[in-house]
């Protein structure tokens, strides 16, 4: 049975290169397709700005009805009222490591971030550990604003 292939992980250290580049670069790559993106492990360790260029980028390289899924860490567990002994030495050791954590949103400011980007909402936030999983669903084409 000929079947079509239609899923392909595409690995890249977004530090060290640039997403578009890395898409562009790929011979399977379409953007007018439903894409699935994850964004696991990365936002806490971006600044805020890098986390909202984040999902504008990648909402202007994927078709519509793509989902961007997404862990983050909350303010409502590691804000600054928030801190227990065991938290603060979490915190401090990452520092040591030089793995800060350099935003740690609420959920609303989350949110904003994700509708500012075209996307919407489609998954609440769900604990995992330490860190939150949630997906958005991007509604419309860029290419059609």
């Amino acid at each position: 049975m000929d079947c079509e292939l239609n899923h392909h992980n595409i690995k890249s250290d977004l530090a060290k290169e640039n997403l578009v580049d890395v898409l562009s670069e790929n011979k399977f790559w379409d953007s007018s397709k439903k894409t699935i993106v994850i964004c696991e492990g990365l936002l806490m360790y971006s600044p805020m700005q890098s986390a909202i260029d984040s999902f504008n980028r990648v909402s202007k390289i994927v078709g519509k009805e793509s989902k961007f899924a997404y862990t983050f860490i909350s303010n409502a567990d590691y804000g600054p009222d928030k801190l227990n002994w065991k938290k603060k030495f979490l915190l401090w050791s990452l520092t040591k490591r030089n793995e800060p954590w350099l935003w740690i949103p609420s959920f609303r400011e989350l949110e904003n971030v994700v509708k500012n980007a075209w996307w919407e909402v489609i998954q609440e936030p769900i604990k995992s550990g330490i860190k939150y999983l949630s997906m958005a669903v991007k509604k419309v084409s860029l290419r059609t604003l």
